[in-house]
């Protein structure tokens, strides 16, 4: 059933490329109309790419524009383009963004269809890579003379697996040398910061990968961002943090612990929060 439905949602976003991609490749519109056709042919593809729930409860959905520029962004990070493509994925984001359908033009129209036809073919090998890590993990999982609930139950630890593994291809977890470039922290600062509980990660396969929602705080929220992790005591797993943190929760108004840092009487029940689920993981001998 799982297959069947990831092959639909292959099928689909390669026919609304395809659609995108036509009208960028027809003469007879205008540059503008073509332009944005390539964009959006190419957004296609980076939506795909990206955990975009997870982007949508970070950055929330009355940001369209910053929602925008983070998949096209993770989505670049997660392929193996040339600098110099990355850099025109960012710019025709910008412009359909910021600037459609005024010029100046971030390329031309023929330029763009090249560059979607690039961004295609890194995105089939990113797409690619995920479907063997998918099958990967499933590797040394099979018992057909298990019970029928342990069968279960390992389908569920399974599936777990692949979306934590996702996470990081889409780009939601980073390792951490790139979380520190994201931040523009040192390894050493990252050490410190998870000493005095400021920053967590969380770990895959015995490798500690860090939320990249943590990295894009903005500098006037750190401290509040850092006197929240704080609440955590040491007891509580990285995975718990960050369910905790990424997760609408309906005592905080339908919004996440998260994005609670903007807001004065969110943020302190989202303090009161993180102090609940530390005392529920804390050792009762």
């Amino acid at each position: 059933m799982r297959a069947s439905q990831e092959l639909e949602a292959a099928m689909e976003v390669a026919k609304d490329f395809d659609d995108f991609l036509t009208d960028a490749m027809t003469p007879e519109l205008s540059e503008s109309t073509r332009l944005r056709a390539a964009f959006d042919a190419v957004y296609e593809l980076c939506k795909a790419l990206v955990d975009v729930e997870a982007l949508r409860i970070s950055i929330g959905i009355d940001s369209p524009v910053a929602f925008a520029r983070a998949v096209v962004e993770q989505a670049a990070a997660s392929m193996e383009l040339s600098a110099d493509d990355s850099g025109d994925i960012l710019a025709l984001c910008a412009w359909a963004v910021d600037v459609e359908p005024l010029p100046p033009w971030p390329l031309r129209p023929d330029d763009a269809v090249a560059l979607a036809g690039r961004v295609l073919a890194a995105y089939r090998v990113a797409h690619a890579r995920e479907v063997e890590l998918d099958l990967s993990s499933d590797d040394g999982c099979q018992n057909t003379t298990e019970s029928p609930c342990a069968s279960l139950g390992h389908d569920v630890e399974r599936e777990a697996r692949r979306n934590r593994r996702r996470l990081v291809h889409k780009g939601t977890l980073l390792r951490a040398s790139d979380f520190c470039q994201r931040r523009g922290i040192s390894r050493r600062e990252l050490t410190r910061l998870e000493q005095r509980r400021e920053i967590f990660g969380v770990e895959i396969a015995h490798r500690a990968y860090y939320p990249a929602a943590l990295a894009d705080v903005p500098r006037t929220q750190r401290l509040r961002l850092a006197r929240m992790c704080r609440h955590f005591t040491r007891d509580v797993p990285g995975w718990v943090r960050w369910d905790t943190l990424l997760f609408q929760r309906g005592s905080l108004g339908d919004i996440t612990a998260f994005r609670a840092l903007r807001r004065g009487a969110s943020y302190r029940l989202a303090l009161v929060l993180a102090e609940s689920v530390s005392e529920e993981w804390r050792p009762r001998w």
